[in-house]
């Protein structure tokens, strides 16, 4: 099957709490009611009561909306099992099942707007194929007719995956956006091991959310001496990996007893020879920078991509 490139309005948001997920399935179907388009909401039992409690408290009367064919609720999981076949998605099955029902909904013209959450159970049960491979199929579908989609995965469901995966799928759409902790006043606890690792999707924020990390990490530690300059480093590897590289990116940094290192690895391919080398075509980090300001830098090329890292003496 030929993966179709993402059409303009197909978006995937990251959610740390239910509430968070909630809220932006409430505002992307309500607003798609409010500008008279046809709704589709492919969600699970506990997040499709939540949103129609929360579109009610708005005064919308669902019931009615539904009769009218302008609020469409599916089950995910009743739809997820009708378009799978052997454990992956079946793209004759999804024109034979979901086209047609998507087609019926929109016979009058109008625009569709559809909410699927689907892809993000197949991803929580491990089935990352299956996930990324369901997400083309709506890209293939959604260059056909005018509409908008959006897929919405819990954050925690990325820690675990490898970043070759994350990628992929955050490129299976045409907007990525970070959940609410990666807010530069989100602020949570970090206990002290001597490694911390934290996986962010590619989106802006994530330059702030993991200058927020390394923080943490260092105010946990004590480690006081060098944070502006970490904060430094950390934010050029963090911008080299989601605007350069436009890759998920793994933070970990360790705690040794005669240096602290920091390390950022993504899925950029690109194999430069020498560290210096790394810093310009890949990232656009000026040359010097992290040289001067860490005490030993360099670039370990991986099956997948690369590992930048640069350590602070202590």
């Amino acid at each position: 099957m030929t993966l179709a490139a993402p059409p303009r309005d197909h978006t995937v948001t990251f959610y740390d709490r239910d509430v968070d997920a909630v809220a932006e399935i409430t505002d992307f179907l309500s607003e798609g009611l409010a500008r008279l388009e046809r709704v589709v909401s492919i969600a699970t039992p506990q997040h499709r009561h939540a949103v129609e409690t929360e579109l009610r408290e708005a005064g919308l009367d669902i019931e009615a909306l539904a009769d009218r064919s302008w609020y469409v609720p599916i089950d995910a999981r009743e739809l997820l099992n009708a378009v799978m076949s052997q454990g992956v998605p079946s793209r004759k099955r999804f024109r034979d099942v979901v086209v047609p029902l998507m087609e019926r909904v929109g016979s009058d013209g109008r625009p569709l707007r559809v909410f699927g959450e689907g892809v993000a159970l197949l991803w929580e049960e491990g089935n990352v194929a299956g996930a990324v491979g369901l997400e083309f199929l709506w890209n293939e579908y959604a260059h056909e007719r005018e509409m908008k989609v959006m897929c919405s995965y819990p954050l925690h469901s990325m820690l675990d995956r490898e970043l070759s995966d994350v990628t992929a799928m955050c490129a299976a759409h045409s907007d990525v956006r970070a959940p609410s902790s990666y807010a530069a006043d989100a602020r949570t606890r970090t206990d002290a091991p001597d490694e911390a690792t934290r996986i962010f999707v590619p989106a802006t924020p994530a330059v702030t959310a993991a200058r927020a990390f390394l923080q943490e990490v260092f105010t946990a530690w004590g480690e006081t001496e060098f944070l502006q300059d970490a904060l430094v480093v950390i934010s050029e590897l963090a911008t080299n990996a989601v605007f350069k590289g436009r890759s998920a990116f793994r933070a970990t940094i360790t705690r040794g007893a005669d240096a602290i290192r920091i390390t950022v690895e993504d899925t950029n391919v690109a194999t430069p020879t020498t560290p210096e080398q790394s810093m310009n075509p890949v990232g656009g980090i000026a040359p010097g920078s992290i040289g001067e300001l860490s005490s030993r830098f360099g670039t370990d090329l991986l099956p997948r991509g690369k590992a930048v890292w640069c350590e602070f003496d202590r």
